[in-house]
C-alpha cells in the first residue's frame, strides 16, 4: 500500500540517479507537446507552470557550472570566493569599457563609480553590496551584454544566495537545490493536471510524457545487458540440447 501511494503521490524526480540536465531535458520535451497540442489554450497554465521554474534552473545550472570551473570544485573558501569575484571585475574590466563605450560611459561607471580599485582594495565586509550591484547593473543592461559575460557577473549573487556553510571548515558549498525543487513540483502539478483532465486514459496521459528521457540506461549498462541475456539465452539452449 505504501509503496503505491509512494508512485502515486510521492516525487519521482528525487531519485539520485535523475540529474538535473535530464530533468531540463524532460520539461523542454513535455513544453513542447504541451504548446503543439494548446489548440484552444486548454494547457495555457500548465505551460506557464513550466516555463519560469525551467529558465531558473538552467540559469542556476549555467552559473553553477561556471563558478565550479573557475574554482575546480563546488567548495570554496570564503577568502577564495572574495578573491574570485575581484579577479573577475578586474579581468572584465577591459571588455566592459569596450562593450559600454568607454570608461567614461554612463553604463562602465555603474560598473565601476570609483574606478577598478574599488574592487581592489574592497574589504570583506563590503563584497555582498558589491556583489549585488554588479548582479542589478548586470540584468538591468542584458542587451548590451554578451551573455557569457551578463552570466559571469552575475554568478557571484547566485552563489551567495545558493551555498551552505559546512560547519567543519567553514567553508561554502554551491548547491541548485532550490531551483531544481521547484521545477520537480512544477512537473508534479503538470502531470497531476494532465491526469486529472483525461482519468483513466493512461496512454494518452503519457504521450505528454518522456519517461525514457529519465530512466534512459547508459549504453555501457545496455551492452551489459545484452551480453547477460545473449549468455542466457545459449545456456538455455544447451541445456534443452542435454535433455
Amino acid at each position: 500500500m505504501i509503496s503505491i501511494a509512494q508512485h502515486i503521490f510521492g516525487n519521482i524526480f528525487s531519485e539520485r540517479r535523475i540529474s538535473s540536465i535530464k530533468i531540463i531535458e524532460f520539461t523542454e520535451d513535455a513544453l513542447e507537446k504541451l504548446i503543439k497540442r494548446n489548440t484552444n489554450h486548454q494547457f495555457d497554465d500548465l505551460i506557464d507552470c513550466l516555463k519560469i521554474p525551467l529558465a531558473h534552473l538552467k540559469t542556476r545550472l549555467n552559473n553553477y557550472n561556471y563558478i565550479s570551473n573557475q574554482n575546480g570544485s563546488n567548495t570554496i573558501s570564503k577568502n577564495q570566493f572574495i578573491l574570485l569575484f575581484k579577479k573577475s571585475m578586474m579581468d572584465h574590466e577591459p571588455l566592459i569599457a569596450k562593450v559600454s563605450g568607454g570608461t567614461t560611459s554612463p553604463l562602465y561607471l555603474e560598473f565601476y563609480p570609483h574606478g577598478i580599485s574599488e574592487y581592489q582594495k574592497s574589504v570583506k565586509e563590503r563584497i555582498p553590496f558589491l556583489i549585488n550591484r554588479v548582479y542589478k547593473v548586470a540584468t538591468a543592461n542584458s542587451l548590451f551584454l554578451k551573455p557569457d559575460l551578463q552570466m559571469s557577473l552575475q554568478s557571484f549573487k547566485f552563489f551567495l544566495e545558493n551555498y551552505k556553510i559546512e560547519s567543519t571548515n567553514e567553508k561554502l558549498v554551491l548547491t541548485r537545490k532550490n531551483a531544481r525543487n521547484d521545477l520537480e513540483n512544477a512537473l508534479l502539478k503538470v502531470i497531476h493536471s494532465i491526469a486529472i483532465s483525461y482519468p483513466g486514459d493512461a496512454n494518452y496521459c503519457c504521450s505528454f510524457f518522456d519517461f525514457n528521457i529519465l530512466f534512459r540506461m547508459s549504453n555501457k549498462k545496455k551492452n551489459k545487458e545484452n551480453v547477460s541475456k545473449k549468455a542466457n539465452h545459449k545456456m538455455a539452449i544447451s541445456k534443452v540440447k542435454e535433455f
